[in-house]
């Protein structure tokens, strides 16, 4: 000011200076904000940027497509939203409400809302929320399962197609052999090795035919005594009731104690059981333990076996992955199947030359449901 004294110039060019800064500042920021929203207004994903409260701060077309409403600055979505979408919010608040200093950074889910599988990302913005990014993933995962299906029929043909292979030659030689004076001898033997390869194709049969039924989740689940269920599954491995001999088998030995009966099935978690001891059966292992622990919550079966390579391990449940050169590769997947049916968990760790061990952790509360 012309008339100000002489001793505040200063402050008032301070002053001046200071809101040509804001303004130029605050310019800026419109002009950042607009390039974000036009560029955001080009790309496939749904961004959402909400603030603490789950209100909007800016939000994309794409957004509002997937959404199917309008989301205008200041939207609150758990009303707006369709009651659908709710789950995801509630994952969202989950992130807003978590401590800065533990909380991951980044947090990706999967939902599946109206019949479409949505992929979600969520990003921290610090004291000013978060952003969700939202892709439609049901194309993607629509091909990822054609594409499964594809292996898995490749699978089926290949395991089909080994046993087949025996079963000819021996019939072959049959016919050779049969005006030949040891004919008695090599029917009998040739004939059980056919047997035995019509048991490989019923069980590889029944394991492709196992896995593509689904998991029975409306079926009850009973309240199962684990350590009894084991006794009776390891008993009848070590007397040979796989067809196992003895004398060049693993020895199998159970430990732990019984606790209270856990939600399962009890003839699912048998033949859950009968797979992981044949898995260690065909590992060449030479003892096998079969441990319930956490007060029988917990199912634990280790073996001595030659183990799984580091680098296949993420891989064994994979439903057409198998480290064997016979059997349907299925085992485990149906495992998995089967176990999270019962609201449990499973997993594997492994190391070569060294055994392999497999966790069930049965979920909370006892009894039928």
């Amino acid at each position: 000011r012309a008339d100000a004294p002489q001793e505040f110039a200063p402050v008032f060019t301070a002053f001046a200076r200071m809101e040509a800064d804001v303004r130029e500042s605050r310019e800026a920021l419109e002009a950042a904000r607009r390039r974000t929203v036009q560029v955001l207004a080009s790309v496939a994903t749904g961004v959402v940027a909400v603030d603490p409260d789950l209100r909007v701060t800016m939000a994309n077309p794409r957004a509002e497509a997937l959404l199917g409403i309008k989301l205008p600055e200041g939207t609150w979505l758990s009303a707006a939203a369709p009651a659908q979408w709710a789950p995801v919010w509630e994952v969202v608040g989950a992130f807003l409400r978590r401590s800065p200093g533990t909380a991951e950074q980044i947090v990706e889910r999967e939902f599946e809302i109206g019949g479409r599988q949505m992929r979600v990302q969520i990003a921290g913005l610090g004291a000013a929320g978060c952003v969700v990014a939202l892709d439609d993933a049901t194309e993607i995962t629509r091909a990822a399962r054609v594409l499964a299906w594809g292996e898995m029929a490749r699978q089926v043909a290949h395991e089909i197609k080994n046993p087949l292979t025996p079963i000819r030659l021996g019939v072959q030689h049959l016919q050779r052999a049969r005006r030949t004076p040891g004919f008695e001898a090599a029917f009998e033997e040739t004939t059980a090795r056919i047997l035995a390869e019509i048991d490989r194709l019923d069980a590889i049969a029944r394991a492709f035919s196992r896995f593509g039924a689904p998991v029975a989740e409306d079926a009850p689940l009973e309240a199962v005594d684990v350590y009894r269920t084991v006794q009776e599954v390891v008993q009848l491995y070590a007397l040979g009731g796989t067809g196992t001999s003895r004398a060049t088998g693993p020895r199998f030995e159970v430990a732990g104690a019984a606790g209270p009966a856990v939600p399962a099935r009890q003839a699912e978690l048998k033949e859950v059981l009968v797979n992981l001891l044949e898995n260690a059966r065909q590992a060449e292992a030479r003892r096998v333990v079969v441990r319930v622990a956490e007060r029988g919550r917990q199912l634990v079966v280790e073996d001595d076996g030659r183990g799984i390579p580091a680098e296949l391990v993420p891989r064994v449940f994979e439903p057409t992955f198998s480290t064997t050169s016979s059997g349907s590769g299925l085992g485990l997947a149906i495992a998995r199947r089967l176990v999270e049916s019962w609201g449990a968990t499973i997993r594997l760790e492994s190391r070569e030359g060294r055994g392999t061990t497999v966790v069930i952790t049965f979920g909370p509360g006892a009894g039928a449901r």
